[in-house]
């Protein structure tokens, strides 16, 4: 997924990102459904709501920040009915180049931990930079789930 930057306009960071618009709207930014959104640039709207330079940096930098991702509900579901009560995290590696799920009991010392809507979701150091901006999707279609 492409970078977001503060030069690009509000509309066109949240078609890339859809959390973009979470996250503007945690910092007191409503405006996402107004018609700005086409004109302005995330730089241009924070700084209208009050937002400092530094601000507007760490926003940027919180929307960037490797360890988001989104589970898709159809996806929530199963991973919460597989892992039950015998495993405690869901964990996202990499084997031979592409991001794998595993269900795992519990936490080695080199994986960091996220929690997305109730799941523990493990993944190694080396790999935050991949699961940046993943969306766990779930098709019967594609075979079980699709991590894009």
């Amino acid at each position: 997924m492409r970078e977001i930057k503060k030069n690009m306009m509000i509309g066109e960071a949240i078609s890339i990102n859809p959390r973009v618009a979470d996250i503007l709207i945690g910092q007191g930014i409503h405006c996402i459904g107004c018609s700005g959104v086409a004109f302005e640039t995330l730089e241009q709207g924070m700084k209208a709501h009050g937002i400092s330079n530094k601000g507007v940096n760490d926003v940027i930098k919180k929307i960037n920040k490797p360890g988001h991702l989104e589970i898709a509900k159809n996806a929530e579901s199963k991973i919460k009915d597989m892992l039950g009560k015998k495993y405690a995290y869901l964990k996202i590696k990499e084997k031979n180049g592409k991001l794998r799920l595993s269900l795992e009991k519990k936490k080695n010392s080199d994986d960091c931990e996220i929690k997305e809507n109730g799941i523990k979701i493990l993944y190694s150091k080396k790999n935050a930079a991949k699961i940046k901006s993943v969306k766990i999707d779930y098709s019967d279609a594609k075979g079980g789930f699709v991590i894009k």
